[in-house]
């Protein structure tokens, strides 16, 4: 595990800034959730049902950078956005689902307009 911070947060649709096309631009898609406090020992169900959030990540990361980065223990350089989903685990949308704690259905990403990718949240 590496801290991958970021010192500000870029809108769902906001250009990435790049300044230097060598630094390596990459994105993924992630999903993240929130939840309430969870008990220490709770069970997976238990935890499932403390979900208040369910949210999209877009994580940019300069790839070029980080190996750099990594060998004196620092954070990659990164910006990510966020755009939340649901209010909860029972609102999360047609097409999609938990299962065995799990987020399942596509995530849709384009480039620039473009389809770019359409994997599947549930998969391993």
């Amino acid at each position: 595990m590496y801290q991958g911070g970021s010192d500000g947060f870029l809108g769902p649709r906001d250009d990435i800034p790049l300044a230097d096309e060598s630094w390596g631009c990459d994105f993924e898609a992630e999903v993240a959730v929130v939840t309430g406090d969870v008990p220490m020992g709770a069970s997976r169900d238990e935890a499932l049902d403390l979900i208040r959030l369910v949210m999209l990540a877009n994580d940019v990361s300069l790839r070029n950078l980080i190996p750099g980065e990594l060998a004196k223990s620092f954070g990659s350089s990164n910006r990510s956005r966020r755009v939340v989903l649901t209010g909860g685990r029972d609102a999360i949308g047609a097409g999609r689902r938990l299962a065995d704690g799990r987020l399942s259905g596509p995530v849709t990403v384009d480039l620039n307009g473009r389809p770019f990718g359409r994997p599947d949240a549930g998969s391993t």
